[in-house]
């Protein structure tokens, strides 16, 4: 099946509060209650929470992931509040390399599926010392250039509500005068008839 244009929506990222030293300056590290799902559920609902989109797929991607069993991303589609939808749940690891495949996979999803797809990659990875390499989630909302465009305005409909308002305003206005309205002076009464001479 052919893969159609695909369009990134928005991306929103979620990172710990604490830092510790590391090996290049002060790096991000997950609390005793944050892990991978906690990080990945904090980034995806950010991203969510701002378009009204419901995914049809979620990927996640990790190398950490806090459950060896059950799955990681099944228990990520329930804290989002998805899992009695007819969602499909992908999950990736093994490697570094997992976010990119999860984004490949994403794409062609949203390309095929017909519907929005959540892209999440999060890891609490550390090095043979127990040190924090840092820890973080990202979430990507995709979906084909369809589904992501906005709905075309009526343009009818808008010119109807212009024209109106641009014709009130190009009514020529009555003035008012400034000048007070001046009253005739009164006429005085007439004088008396002088009495006739005898």
């Amino acid at each position: 099946m052919p893969i159609g244009p695909v369009a990134l929506v928005d991306v929103a990222v979620a990172l710990p509060r604490t830092r510790v030293p590391g090996r290049r300056g002060a790096v991000a590290t997950a609390q005793y209650d944050e892990d991978v799902v906690t990080l990945a559920a904090s980034a995806a609902l950010d991203l969510l929470g701002r378009h009204d989109l419901a995914p049809v797929a979620l990927v996640l991607a990790t190398t950490s992931a806090p459950f060896v069993e059950g799955g990681n991303a099944q228990v990520l589609a329930e804290v989002l509040g998805l899992s009695d939808t007819d969602l499909l749940v992908v999950e990736q690891g093994g490697s570094i390399a997992a976010g990119g495949g999860a984004l490949a996979t994403g794409i062609a999803l949203a390309g095929t599926a017909g519907g929005p797809v959540l892209v999440v990659a999060a890891d609490c990875r550390r090095d043979e010392a127990g040190r924090a390499l840092g820890d973080a989630a990202v979430a990507f909302l995709l979906a084909s250039v369809d589904a992501a465009e906005e709905p075309a305005v009526d343009e009818t409909a808008a010119a109807d509500e212009v024209v109106p308002a641009v014709e009130e305003e190009s009514k020529p206005k009555k003035r008012k005068s400034s000048k007070k309205s001046r009253k005739a002076p009164a006429e005085e009464p007439a004088a008396p008839d002088a009495p006739a001479a005898e």
